[in-house]
């Protein structure tokens, strides 16, 4: 099964509601709490998953989430 990391940088105001969603999609390889409440984090998931993460995260901070995929 194909990995796929990404970046994900979820805003104070969504982060702890989202963060469990993070976790429930695959590992989360690396994690910060920015002074602001902001989330920052690497997970590493199936490939397959990837647009379905992004649409739960997306209902979850009303699209205010960032991704980015890494090499």
């Amino acid at each position: 099964m194909e990995q796929m990391r990404l970046a994900v940088r979820i805003p104070a105001e969504y982060a702890a509601r989202a963060y469990g969603a993070v976790k429930e999609f695959g590992v989360i390889s690396r994690e910060e709490w920015q002074v602001d409440g902001t989330w920052v984090g690497v997970v590493e998931m199936p490939a397959g998953l990837h647009a379905a993460f992004l649409d739960r995260l997306g209902k979850l901070t009303q699209g205010a989430m960032q991704t980015r995929i890494l090499r």
